[in-house]
């Protein structure tokens, strides 16, 4: 079974809603992957997603109201993972400089534009425009994966 990374910097906010876009995204295409999350900040490890991001997802049909920030520390070996998705680049040379046996699997999503942006403390209208970034780039992303994969 494939197994796909998804990595922010908390684990509280972007990388729960990839998470689980992703994933509905690959189920809807009839694969079978294994969609995880992460994050960068040690100090965040255990915390819940975000009431706005929970709400996001809700309101898209997803429930991450259960999730629990993780460390990408506590996960071990990222090299485990097919490939592994960061929010920007700056996460991803942090993930590279973690594992540099992984730095052929890691990505960034919606490269082009710098990202998927944070939403952190700026408020619900910030975490919807981030909401709807996130679906946009995971959708394409599926459909990527589900060519390249099946």
């Amino acid at each position: 079974m494939k197994k796909v990374l998804c990595v922010c910097l908390g684990n509280t906010c972007r990388s729960p809603m990839m998470e689980a876009v992703l994933r509905n995204e690959l189920s809807k295409r009839g694969l079978e992957v294994q969609v995880e999350s992460a994050g960068l900040l040690k100090e965040a490890e255990g915390q819940s997603a975000f009431d706005s991001s929970v709400k996001e997802m809700s309101d898209r049909g997803m429930d991450i109201s259960g999730h629990k920030s993780r460390h990408v520390g506590s996960i071990g070996d990222v090299t485990q993972f097919d490939l592994i998705v960061c929010v920007g680049e700056a996460e991803a040379d942090k993930v590279r400089a973690f594992s540099p046996n992984a730095k052929d699997r890691v990505v960034v999503a919606n490269e082009a534009e710098g990202g998927i942006p944070n939403p952190w403390e700026k408020g619900d209208e910030a975490y919807r425009t981030c909401a709807l970034t996130i679906v946009a780039v995971m959708t394409e992303m599926a459909e990527s994966l589900s060519s390249q994969w099946k």
